[in-house]
């Protein structure tokens, strides 16, 4: 498992750019285009790109030491039981 404890970088190298192309972004993203709480709601949805984001999160595995805490370290937490 891939620990995390910057969850910034993770929402945008692990979220927004591996399907930044599905939101319109040719351009390499250098900052999430939504913030955290943005983020996390926006994965809550059912859409293709979601699934996408979460089922490539749950195959690689990430943690997060237990100081961190928002509702998108829920999501990935939730996500990655099995």
């Amino acid at each position: 498992m891939k620990r995390v404890t910057d969850l910034d970088d993770f929402s945008l190298t692990q979220v927004w750019r591996p399907y930044q192309s599905k939101w319109g972004y040719d351009e390499r993203l250098n900052k999430p285009p939504h913030g955290l709480d943005k983020t996390a709601l926006l994965l809550q949805q059912d859409s293709e790109w979601s699934r996408l984001v979460l089922d490539r999160i749950k195959a690689i595995g990430f943690s997060f030491p237990t100081y961190v805490n928002h509702p998108l370290v829920d999501l990935v937490r939730k996500t990655n039981k099995p």
